[in-house]
């Protein structure tokens, strides 16, 4: 059985918490970190086998999606 992907957070959360960094194997960086140990311009995602995934608020997302999101803004919910 799939699992329904998760909605992702608003697109200002999103904008404020990341910034899309082309040199990041994720793509993303963070802009304004939520966790203590990581720092503005750290890159942002881990890769878990196959896919880069970023935690937010205690959430995994694919990075693929939130910057399609952030590039875009159109989410795949809409």
């Amino acid at each position: 059985m799939k699992k329904d992907p998760l909605f992702l957070p608003d697109l200002n959360l999103l904008n404020h918490v990341f910034m899309i960094e082309p040199n990041s194997p994720s793509g993303l960086a963070w802009r304004n970190p939520t966790g203590k140990k990581i720092k503005p311009g750290d890159k942002a995602g881990g890769f878990n086998g196959r896919y880069w995934n970023v935690c937010l608020n205690g959430k995994y997302y694919s990075c693929a999606r939130i910057i399609f999101f952030m590039e875009t803004g159109r989410s795949e919910e809409h």
